[in-house]
């Protein structure tokens, strides 16, 4: 009997955990559609009714942003480097929330300029003391870090740095960010309506009306503005009773289904294709040829859709072979753009685009064998023929 009694409670437990690690029913769907869109970063998915902390939703908020812009196709957990290509454009071509440049020195007052890195990468990815926020998780020695830690310490003041420049979250003080905190539900609302207006562009006044929830009262005046944007938009909803509960505790699910809330429903939107673009296609594959450094690239084949641009080629003088292998990018009209990975090897004859199921075929010879396959552009996937 005590062991039938064990085994039900282990199998208790085990279905707890389960079921707390699944999205609620509610939010399922939400949160598989912002899983596929790839802006949800891998450890988060996970444990979704844990409260969002706040340098976790600066992560989101700066991937989702970077992803409405084409900056898509997380290559690992952090994808620092595709987010650091995001900011960089981004700051060539917009203002600071407060209309002026974004200029480095201006977010290290009273510090020599020649202290300072010239760019964003170095900043964000240097020593610790170029971050402005100084109550980060710091290396301990003589501990042993997973490789997830390992990237938390690396890169979490980064989007925290991010999402304080592009006006999404603030610090709590210069000097603090409270990284760990939790947020309220006020203070989401908010921070959901910073991140849209980074590419909306729209004044908060234009789009937001007042709202009727039993306790508007109890919503700080600074958040007020802010819920009634994100109420109007449907991206959130008030709670039993009517009200919004301002102070309530905001969750990861909570979270993730309202970025996709904001991608589905707000009037400008990548699912509207109508966000200004940071860059032409031209400039775009102007910027991938210079991170290439002294490699050159000879494009052999590049056709244009309403939707991207597909440019394939090789490095050198373009002679596709077993020791030059070829490349596959998709350029995004917003600025972003992604390489398609694992290619098969072959000596490549032919590209072929059908725009009408997205579908590139590259015929090939491997050996003595024709060979034939298909990328899926939209995925980002190679189907073996």
């Amino acid at each position: 009997m005590k062991r039938f009694i064990s085994l039900l409670l282990i199998c208790t437990l085990t279905t707890s955990v389960c079921m707390a690690a699944s999205p609620s029913t509610w939010a399922q769907d939400e949160v598989m559609e912002a899983v596929s869109l790839g802006f949800v970063p891998e450890d988060l998915q996970d444990d979704y009714q844990n409260p969002i902390s706040r340098v976790d939703f600066a992560r989101l908020a700066v991937n989702y942003v970077a992803f409405q812009y084409g900056y898509r196709h997380m290559d690992s957990t952090y994808r620092a480097g595709t987010v650091m290509q995001f900011f960089e454009d981004y700051c060539q071509n917009h203002a600071a929330p407060d209309g002026s440049p974004y200029e480095i020195m201006d977010y290290f007052p009273g510090v020599d300029e020649e202290d300072v890195p010239s760019d964003w990468v170095h900043i964000f990815n240097g020593p610790v003391e170029y971050h402005p926020f100084t109550d980060f998780n710091q290396y301990e020695e003589g501990r042993a870090y997973t490789q997830e830690e390992v990237a938390a310490l690396n890169y979490d003041p980064m989007y925290a740095g991010i999402a304080q420049i592009l006006g999404i979250v603030n610090g709590r003080t210069e000097t603090t960010f409270d990284p760990y905190g939790a947020i309220t539900r006020q203070e989401a609302a908010a921070m959901l309506s910073r991140t849209y207006r980074v590419y909306d562009g729209t004044p908060p006044a234009a789009t937001a009306t007042t709202v009727s929830y039993t306790d508007y009262g109890e919503i700080a005046d600074w958040a007020r503005e802010s819920v009634a944007l994100v109420s109007n938009l449907g991206v959130m909803n008030g709670v039993e009773g009517g009200r919004f509960d301002p102070a309530g505790t905001y969750t990861i699910e909570q979270c993730v289904s309202t970025f996709v809330r904001l991608y589905e429903m707000a009037p400008v939107s990548a699912k509207l294709g109508n966000i200004t673009p940071l860059r032409s296609y031209e400039e775009t594959w102007e910027g991938i040829v210079d991170n290439m450094g002294d490699a050159s690239l000879t494009v052999l084949y590049e056709e244009e859709t309403p939707t991207y641009k597909v440019v394939c080629g090789a490095a050198g003088n373009g002679t596709i072979g077993w020791g030059n292998p070829y490349f596959v990018y998709v350029l995004l009209p917003a600025g972003g753009y992604y390489q398609i990975k694992d290619l098969p090897y072959l000596t490549v004859r032919e590209f072929s685009l059908d725009q009408a199921t997205n579908l590139l075929t590259v015929y090939g010879v491997s050996g003595n064998d024709t060979r034939t396959y298909t990328i899926d552009i939209l995925a980002g996937t190679v189907i073996e023929n």
